[in-house]
């Protein structure tokens, strides 16, 4: 397993720095109810995990873009939901998108849109006092979720993935681990015992078999599939008033290239969020997002990045999924929302 990553790693990320050192030149940049009983040791460590490679290659960028911002004086995001699943207890929580209407791609999303949208879609937080130490962002080589926070103002602490096993974790509500997720092995127990004391945890992307697999083995799994494109449309099939408040139910989605995809081997207590029809045909999945409780806390997993479009070369605020009518893609307000529900230890709905 080794050999073959560090292989596809080293020839396919050295070729795409490369084209988007190219483009750069040519465009320019721009701006629990899981688990009766833990297990007491940690899952079997891969015999390569803890290894960070070195940083390579990126991502191929976005060029031309639309400038997207928030009206001052109006109500963009506001809007009924017409679909089946979008009401809880006769109140609206999805944003209704008029037919016909499809998300837009390659726009510059400017963070005022991002700020927008969390005020709206959570308004308690705008009353309570939030401080760093209540998120712990974990650096990854190829997402980076802090930008993304910084956007909503949210605050938070980044750490590098080797003080995962030592920086206490006491005061801490949710964790994010960002793609490639290189954790050391002595964080597996560790994050496995916070999560199942109440913590909130979000994956992305190759976090997916380097962090996800081997502190929750037997829930999800890398199905040793690629995905081929680097958009897919996007469809809610589990929506619930927690993960899709002020979200919508079908959109575009951003994959970067050489997504681990997922495959669910405990389908009663792992809840697909969102799938792709398109991607299904790939590997047979079509798996997006998923999420499912362990003891006292929460797991969610993205396909995909939290991030706008994280590469090595960063584009400003271009942002290549926008979903309609709520402006922000729709992977980054299912995060947002398991972020809140993190901060104020929200139920998030089971199977």
């Amino acid at each position: 397993m080794s050999t073959y990553k560090g292989t596809f790693e080293s020839t396919s990320r050295l070729a795409r720095i490369c084209l988007s050192l190219l483009l750069v030149a040519a465009f320019g940049g721009q701006d629990a109810q899981a688990e009766d009983s833990l297990p007491p040791v940690a899952p079997p460590i891969h015999k390569d995990a803890g290894v960070e490679p070195p940083q390579t290659g990126a991502h191929s960028p976005d060029l031309e873009r639309t400038v997207v911002r928030a009206q001052p004086h109006s109500e963009p995001l506001v809007g009924a939901v017409t679909r089946g699943g979008s009401r809880q207890g006769g109140v609206d929580y999805m944003a209704h998108v008029p037919p016909g209407m499809t998300a837009g791609v390659n726009q510059t999303v400017l963070p005022e849109v991002f700020r927008a949208w969390i005020e709206k879609s959570h308004p308690e937080l705008m009353t309570v006092s939030l401080n760093a130490g209540q998120i712990l962002v974990v650096k990854g080589q190829w997402d980076n979720s802090a930008r993304t926070l910084d956007k909503f103002r949210i605050p938070y602490q980044r750490i590098g993935a080797r003080e995962m096993k030592d920086i206490p974790l006491d005061r801490v509500k949710v964790v994010i681990v960002d793609c490639s997720g290189y954790l050391p092995r002595e964080s597996f127990q560790r994050l496995r015992d916070w999560v199942a004391a109440g913590g909130y945890l979000i994956t992305t992307d190759w976090a997916l078999d380097n962090t996800l697999q081997k502190t929750f083995p037997g829930y999800v799994v890398w199905n040793h599939r690629l995905n081929r494109d680097g958009m897919y449309e996007a469809e809610a099939v589990d929506p619930d008033p927690i993960l899709f408040r002020n979200a919508v139910a079908v959109a575009n989605w951003r994959t970067e290239q050489e997504c681990h995809l997922c495959s669910v081997l405990k389908p009663d207590a792992v809840r697909v969020l969102v799938r792709s029809r398109k991607l299904a045909g790939e590997d047979g999945q079509g798996v997006l997002a998923v999420t499912f409780p362990f003891g006292r806390g929460q797991v969610l997993h993205l396909v995909g990045h939290f991030d706008n479009n994280p590469m090595t070369f960063h584009f400003g605020n271009s942002l290549p999924d926008p979903a309609p009518v709520i402006g922000i893609s729709l992977r980054q307000a299912i995060a947002a929302n398991f972020v809140v529900a993190g901060l104020t230890h929200t139920h998030i709905p089971t199977r």
